[in-house]
């Protein structure tokens, strides 16, 4: 399977390599659906919010 990295939209870093497989957790959020094969290099910052109803992530605490 095809291998992609994972760049951060901000700062242009790279985040990880992943399996080219990915699913949508919200409105405007995709995720891998495999875990990458390295450590991710991201970091929390930002206030937490609410998952949207009606998505996969709907009442879950998600951090930007």
């Amino acid at each position: 399977m095809e291998s992609v990295y994972g760049n951060c939209k901000k700062c242009d870093d790279t985040i990880g390599l992943f399996v080219n497989l990915w699913t949508r957790i919200g409105k405007s959020y995709f995720s891998p659906i495999v875990d990458p094969g390295n450590d991710v290099a991201v970091r929390l910052d930002g206030e937490i919010r609410v998952g949207e109803r009606g998505t996969l992530v709907d009442e879950w605490y998600v951090v930007p």
